[in-house]
């Protein structure tokens, strides 16, 4: 309420103060506070979404006062009706054009800037020009329908303006996509990979536990108690070691059947391995689907366990765990990993920008709030208590 009352009384001062070209100051308070209400590191985005409303509410204002001068203007209902006419055709053309702004705001990172930025001068152009004809009208006079003219021009633009940063929104979201089939076919020949070399492993194990049970059955032949002691503290009691090395846990990944959130999970995985950190995985039964878009959910779970890899690094027993967990009507993923002592403010760790790691960090649990705003059936738990991070995110099948 307090920011909506300063915008009026901003726009209330400025139309006195600058006349015609208030408009800018509009825009400039309408940027400050979506910077202030989360998009300090967007701020391009900010300005996007405010010169955009600006701009549009001026055109479809000025032709609603076009169409006033035929219509009888003593019906009292007539200027509600027009006051209200930009938010209907806004709407309109929402629903037409289908504009996915929620991947902007929850890719700005991958998407260019500079295409933000040429988008956001066009825009500020046709706001500029738009009102600098209100200025000539008061300065030279009635222009006649030459005004009209031009809004309506300005309006089609800004449509296809719409309908072009769509486009180049959707072709981002492709190249996403392939780069992560790509991504994924890598990441699979290193599973396969991997899996051969434990298969290989096993196939050496299960040889020398053979030789292991005839060294055995010798010894309990001749009842030679101290041979048998020998070879179980020597030999036997090593095998059971090896077996029960976390790197067998990458063969409960099997159980994804998603070849997307396999690839990308056994990649992590055998990294964090490779680092020397210690990695449990347990999945409850077999995942064939997810309950929200694909894409964001590969990006919630890359961002999840980079973070906890980076966190196990930094301590001195590297340890992190991941559990699947699918139900009837839900599914539900939980990353655990040990963290550095140093407190840890959940209240901020998902605001654009803050990070414990130094400065320019912090992108990734911002990112996923973005991402994770879209869906209301997601819901995050975030828990750091005896040295453990843990992130619980839950998805309730979409009804």
């Amino acid at each position: 309420m307090r920011e909506i009352a300063l915008a009026f009384l901003g726009t209330f001062f400025s139309s006195i103060l600058l006349s015609t070209f208030f408009f800018a100051v509009v825009i400039m308070m309408l940027t400050a506070i979506g910077i202030k209400d989360g998009l300090h590191q967007k701020k391009y985005l900010a300005f996007f979404y405010s010169v955009y409303s600006v701009t549009f509410f001026s055109l479809v204002g000025n032709l609603s006062s076009l169409l006033g001068t035929f219509v009888d203007g003593e019906n009292i209902y007539i200027p509600i009706f027009f006051t209200a006419l930009p938010v209907v055709i806004n709407e309109l053309i929402c629903k037409l054009i289908n504009p996915d702004f929620d991947f902007l705001r929850s890719n700005y990172g991958y998407a260019t800037r500079n295409l933000v930025i040429g988008v956001n001068f066009i825009f500020f152009s046709l706001c500029t020009v738009q009102y600098g004809s209100y200025y000539w009208e008061d300065t030279m006079g009635d222009i006649g329908y030459v005004r009209y003219y031009l809004t309506g021009s300005f309006l089609l633009l800004l449509i296809a303006l719409v309908i072009y940063l769509n486009l180049k929104l959707s072709a981002i979201q492709q190249s996403q996509l392939r780069c992560l089939r790509e991504e994924q076919i890598k990441h699979m020949e290193q599973y396969t990979s991997q899996i051969e070399n434990l298969y290989t492993e096993v196939r050496s194990i299960r040889h020398d536990y053979i030789n292991v049970m005839l060294s055995l059955s010798h010894g309990i032949e001749d009842e030679n108690i101290t041979e048998i002691k020998t070879v179980y503290n020597e030999v036997l009691s090593g095998l059971n070691a090896s077996l029960q090395s976390s790197k067998y846990s990458l063969i409960n990944l099997s159980k994804l059947k998603v070849p997307a959130i396999k690839s990308i999970l056994s990649s992590k995985i055998i990294y964090a391995q490779q680092n020397g950190i210690e990695v449990n995985i347990e999945i409850s039964s077999d995942v064939t689907t997810t309950y929200f878009d694909l894409l964001d959910y590969i990006r919630v779970i890359a961002i999840f366990l980079d973070n906890a890899i980076e966190a196990s690094l930094s301590t001195d027993l590297p340890e992190m765990s991941v559990a699947f967990i699918e139900e009837d009507d839900s599914q539900t993923v939980i990353i655990v990993n040990n963290a550095p002592d140093s407190y840890i403010d959940k209240r901020r760790i998902f605001e654009s920008g803050f990070s414990t790691k130094g400065d320019n960090r912090g992108i990734g649990l911002a990112t996923v709030k973005d991402i994770l705003n879209k869906y209301p059936n997601a819901s995050l738990e975030t828990e750091f208590k005896n040295s453990l991070f843990t992130q619980k995110l839950a998805i309730k099948k979409d009804v």
